[in-house]
């Protein structure tokens, strides 16, 4: 075509290590030596990431939708997330708590005997949500499937 000019494409100069390279302006760090320390850390950390949260929750954020897509933790282990998550339901949501508890039976009573339930409860496998949920109202939450279609 007259006029358009194709400029070759020259790649970036990569470094091969495999991995990704984070920018230190985004790291944060969590200061794990006491549980108190590890919470006061991380409560920081999500007025950081979330300063708006009181004004969300008060109806005074007309734009909240997009002001919660432009924001995400990311953690490198699932135990993280979840001690993430127990702080924001316990400090940013007020009100009652409903919980709700996963399945602690099996359907066949021989296999009751080999996985006690307390076993069965610890577990957290990755894509469901833990055997003890905590919601509360105007909480955000992620359907990741329909377990029973």
């Amino acid at each position: 075509a007259a006029g358009v000019e194709r400029v070759p494409f020259t790649p970036p100069r990569l470094r091969h290590t495999n991995k990704i390279e984070i920018p230190n302006n985004m790291l944060f760090n969590i200061d794990d030596s006491t549980e108190q320390s590890k919470n006061t850390s991380l409560m920081q950390f999500m007025h950081i990431i979330f300063p708006d949260m009181n004004a969300i929750l008060n109806g005074q954020l007309p734009n909240w939708i997009q002001w919660l897509s432009e924001r995400a933790i990311l953690a490198p282990k699932n135990s993280t997330v979840d001690t993430i998550n127990n702080i924001v339901v316990s400090q940013c949501f007020v009100g009652p708590e409903d919980v709700f508890f996963g399945a602690d039976t099996t359907t066949n009573q021989d296999d009751a005997t080999k996985f006690p339930v307390e076993y069965v409860s610890s577990l957290t496998p990755a894509g469901l949500p833990p055997h003890r949920l905590i919601l509360k109202k105007n909480i955000m939450l992620i359907l990741l499937r329909n377990l029973i279609p």
